[in-house]
């Protein structure tokens, strides 16, 4: 747990340092709130495709 603690602190200081560089995504409205995940992408330098960030405690395992 402490080791969560950690890092998620020092994940949330990295994207509030570089907030403007990031674009969000939110679900639409009618999806539930307690199953909805918000997704962060940014670029990283010289890269031409965006990277995403994805909060695996909003992740849900679905098998197909």
């Amino acid at each position: 747990m402490n080791a969560f603690k950690a890092g998620v602190k020092e994940l949330a200081k990295w994207i509030m340092a570089n907030f403007d560089e990031f674009t969000f995504y939110a679900p639409p409205k009618s999806y539930e709130a307690d199953t909805s995940v918000i997704v962060l992408s940014y670029f990283e330098e010289g890269a031409e495709a965006p990277t995403f960030i994805y909060f695996m405690d909003g992740l849900r395992e679905e098998k197909t």
